[in-house]
């Protein structure tokens, strides 16, 4: 075939070769961002690792300097305690180390202990380690057992505090039955001395308006004399119920409550009347000094009014006089 009639087909379909070329070039760019994914995903990976490495070298450096440093620490620690240079610490020196340290008196058996553990009276420095262990975990035993002790001690204090309320509560509470015991015995003695009182007083409390000052003023005296001896008991009951109150707190208000309140009712009824007397004793006075200004004042009446009668009187007289001599002569 000549080149003519090759080239004569692609010359009569002129798009045949621009469609190719578009459709191939689609799969030219999905390819290419392929690889460049995958490139980039092998380097993030790569500088992934190499971070890694990097990050694990400077871990191991820091260990090994750590450690460097921590040995030279434990050294310096060991030397500084090793008083006579002889590269071993013997007890005087596990001792200041122990107390300067760890803050741990050295006893005897721990001393023991040490001893029979590393195997030797003096502890080299390559038993130092060990040393430093035991006496940490002594330590922090030593701390656990004051802990302990201190928790003990607590308990103990506690367990005091508790014996001495209870013993504290028994004895407010017999102490508190016996006063209420003795007020609720007087109080009827008490009562009875008032009913005497406003029976003798009856005249005072009831017939005041027929009384005059004088008599007032006695019947008020009388009945003040009077109201002395119960008026002392209920002040004594009242006293004695206080206390009692006192004694029974909050803790025995349970106990108590009932009688307690039945005396107080009984008590504030009796006081009631005590108060009732003592205001007709008040009354009764100031009656007295009412009643004796207007007999003061009846008085002055009635010595103005017997002055004028006698004056009338001598009047008459005189005039009878004059009409009689004018009758003689």
């Amino acid at each position: 075939m000549s080149p003519q009639a090759t080239t004569a087909p692609l010359a009569s379909q002129p798009d045949a070769l621009p469609a190719a070329s578009a459709g191939r070039a689609p799969a030219s760019s999905a390819s290419d961002t392929g690889i460049q994914t995958r490139a980039r995903q092998a380097f993030e990976a790569e500088r992934q690792q190499a971070l890694e490495r990097a990050k694990a070298g400077r871990e191991r450096a820091n260990r090994k300097a750590t450690a460097a440093r921590r040995e030279r620490e434990q050294r310096e620690l060991f030397d500084r305690y090793d008083a006579d240079g002889d590269q071993a610490l013997r007890r005087e020196e596990v001792e200041a180390l122990a107390k300067g340290e760890y803050e741990i008196e050295m006893r005897d058996d721990f001393y023991e202990k040490i001893r029979i553990a590393l195997g030797a009276e003096a502890i080299a420095y390559d038993k130092f380690a060990r040393l430093r262990q035991m006496l940490a975990i002594e330590r922090s035993e030593v701390k656990a057992r004051a802990k302990r002790a201190e928790e003990e001690e607590r308990q103990r204090r506690e367990k005091e505090e508790a014996e001495r309320f209870q013993r504290e509560l028994a004895e407010r509470s017999v102490a508190a039955q016996a006063l209420l015991r003795e007020a609720s015995g007087s109080l009827p003695e008490a009562s009875a001395a008032l009913a005497g009182v406003e029976v003798e007083s009856s005249e005072l409390l009831v017939a005041q308006e027929t009384l005059n000052s004088s008599e007032l003023l006695e019947a008020a005296a009388t009945l003040e004399k009077a109201m002395g001896r119960p008026g002392s008991a209920l002040e004594a009951v009242r006293a004695k119920l206080d206390e009692a109150v006192k004694m029974i707190g909050t803790e025995l208000v349970k106990v108590f409550e009932s009688e307690a309140s039945d005396l107080r009712v009984r008590l504030e009824r009796a006081e009631a009347r005590a108060s009732r007397l003592q205001l007709a004793v008040r009354k009764a006075r100031d009656k007295a000094k009412d009643v004796a200004e207007k007999e003061e004042r009846l008085t002055r009446q009635r010595q103005a009014f017997a002055k004028m009668q006698r004056n009338y009187e001598e009047d008459q007289e005189d005039e009878d006089d004059d009409s009689g001599g004018e009758w003689q002569s």
